[in-house]
């Protein structure tokens, strides 16, 4: 089959984007066509990795011009458009400010003008906009990344409006599926899952690891402060921080004013396998996090999980089993439980066995096997309502 994924920018680095690399080179290794529709370029080449043959399409270049002469002509050719903002995106996205009614233009002929039989939306915008305009005959998937609740009022009655269109919904938790279920006409629970099975790491390991953007959402300086409040009592262990981020410089700024030689912060990560090899104990602090890619790693390598209680990472983690979940906000029972693990290397080689054990089925080849079911599905219910409006036309 010829398979379209549409994104914002598959140029990036974001747990969307990565699992969006991971299906699209699976789709290609089962033989389909795969392009991806990416809304904006901001770099010359990808930072993750996607297959030769997998077309890289992008609606609009924002790569920042490499001479001054550059950036004049760009100003010189670029349409008005460039300057307006998007009629077609919510407002509500994340990314809404990026974007234009350039890219609107180039997005919703791309959509009415696809030759592909599947389209698959990644964002709530998408996800409406590919119901509204790319035709009936093809297939019409719309992935949800985020928790339903998580999203604006704004985004949340569109999503309601617009869905009921597509043919099908794919979320990440059995939490979500129920409440899709809700107006949805399909919802199938599609969890992300790992390009490969790592090794285990060490339990001697004494550093903790932190790993994601650095958002609102995802409240890495609580995260910071709860390593502070234990980190006189072990002062043999590290916390190292991996992202990037517009909370980049405060979270700087704090480590710096602290003064602890022991936190590091490291930027980008292209192998978060290798990174994880460092730590044993893996902290997520996060307010939402709708399944969490980096904690599905983390577990894989045998770290030990702490996370605040949201709806992804209490479907993963067996709360004092194969990691501790704590009460959203806790910092003093986050601090804690971090203080039984650094303490205990024997409780950290326990939790990361029943760790890695616990996401073991989360591979390539299951959701391959799933995609493979749902793509039937989904064709053979498409071929029935084409035979049924072709009898409907000669009744």
């Amino acid at each position: 089959m010829n398979i379209t994924f549409v994104l914002y920018n598959a140029y990036g680095m974001g747990g969307t984007v990565r699992t969006v690399a991971t299906t699209a080179n699976m789709l290609v290794a089962q033989g389909h066509q795969v392009e991806l529709i990416s809304l904006r370029q901001t770099s010359d080449t990808p930072f993750f990795s996607f297959a030769k043959e997998i077309r890289l399409r992008p609606l609009f270049n924002a790569r920042k011009p490499k001479s001054r002469l550059e950036q004049l002509a760009r100003k010189v050719t670029r349409h008005p458009r460039v300057h307006q903002p998007s009629r077609l995106i919510s407002r509500e996205e994340d990314f809404y400010r990026w974007t234009n009614t350039t890219i609107d233009r180039r997005l919703k002929r791309a959509l009415q003008k696809t030759s592909a039989d599947v389209v698959v939306g990644t964002l709530p915008s998408l996800n409406a906009l590919i119901a509204e305009y790319v035709p009936k005959s093809v297939i019409r998937i719309g992935q949800e990344h985020k928790d339903y609740s998580d999203h604006a009022q704004g985004l949340r009655e569109r999503i309601e409006r617009t869905y009921p269109s597509l043919d099908a919904v794919m979320v990440l938790t059995r939490h979500e599926q129920q409440t899709y279920e809700a107006f949805a006409r399909k919802v199938y629970r599609v969890p992300n899952v790992l390009e490969r099975f790592p090794e285990a790491t060490d339990p001697a390991n004494k550093a903790v690891i932190m790993a994601g953007r650095f958002a609102p959402e995802k409240q890495t300086a609580q995260g910071i402060d709860a390593f502070f409040r234990v980190a006189p009592e072990f002062p043999d262990w590290r916390l190292i921080i991996y992202g990037s981020g517009r909370e980049r410089k405060l979270l700087k700024q704090k480590v710096e004013a602290e003064g602890n030689p022991n936190v590091e912060m490291r930027g980008r990560a292209s192998d978060m396998f290798e990174a994880f090899r460092e730590g044993s104990v893996f902290l997520l602090p996060s307010r939402h996090e709708s399944f969490g890619m980096s904690l599905l790693e983390a577990m894989a390598c045998g770290l030990s999980a702490v996370s605040y209680d949201c709806i992804g990472p209490s479907e993963l983690i067996e709360d004092g089993q194969s990691g501790r979940i704590v009460p959203q906000g806790d910092l003093g029972a986050m601090a804690d439980a971090l203080r039984v693990l650094m303490q205990d290397e024997e409780l950290r080689k326990r939790t990361g066995e029943a760790a890695r054990k616990r996401v073991a089925d989360y591979t390539v080849e299951a959701s391959g096997e799933q995609w493979r079911t749902i793509l039937r599905e989904l064709e053979e219910q498409k071929q029935t309502e084409t035979d049924t409006g072709r009898r409907s036309g000669r009744g």
